[in-house]
């Protein structure tokens, strides 16, 4: 199966289109993003008035460090929860700052550090599979109950709950 996989790539890249990410052009976010609104509501069964203008002025500002990916799902997230015929308010997570990058931070043992190290890890993929245990563990290789475990041991539960105003991440599929 490898070897299909890498005669395809090579045969494929024979012409390489080289696509600068979304962070890098900024005047495509808002046809795109208004392009996955229209996507979403067919597919949703949704009719909403558009983007409010906040979320307008998010969208520009925003990173995207997930690329057109990311905003199609932000844009998707946020088509499913707009009441029906209202303006659509994007929430998106805060981008992180150069200080909360654990490897930066290299004081205290290397049991300390690689703790820093680990919750952070598990905090990202909680936020981007939503708080959901089981996927954040799959996306990460390990079990389920195991990644429950390492969640309660670093207290993330209740900072999860505090950013998405939620009682927790919830372990449901």
């Amino acid at each position: 199966m490898w070897l299909l996989r890498a005669d395809l790539y090579y045969r494929l890249s024979t012409f390489p289109v080289a696509i600068p990410p979304l962070r890098e052009r900024r005047e495509d976010i808002l046809p795109l993003a208004e392009s996955f609104r229209a996507q979403a509501e067919v597919v949703l069964r949704r009719h909403t008035a558009g983007f409010h203008p906040e979320s307008l002025q998010l969208m520009r500002a925003y990173p995207w460090p997930g690329n057109v990916r990311e905003l199609r799902n932000a844009v998707e997230r946020s088509v499913l929860l707009t009441p029906e015929d209202g303006a659509i308010h994007l929430r998106l997570p805060s981008p992180a700052t150069p200080t909360s990058d654990p490897s930066q931070d290299t004081t205290g043992s290397l049991d300390a550090q690689v703790g820093r190290f680990e919750r952070e890890v598990i905090r990202q993929a909680l936020l981007r599979h939503g708080g959901v245990i089981r996927r954040a563990a799959h996306a990460l290789g390990v079990n389920a109950v195991t990644l429950g475990r390492r969640v309660k041991h670093h207290g993330l539960q209740r900072e999860l709950a505090v950013e998405n105003n939620e009682s927790g991440p919830n372990d449901e599929l």
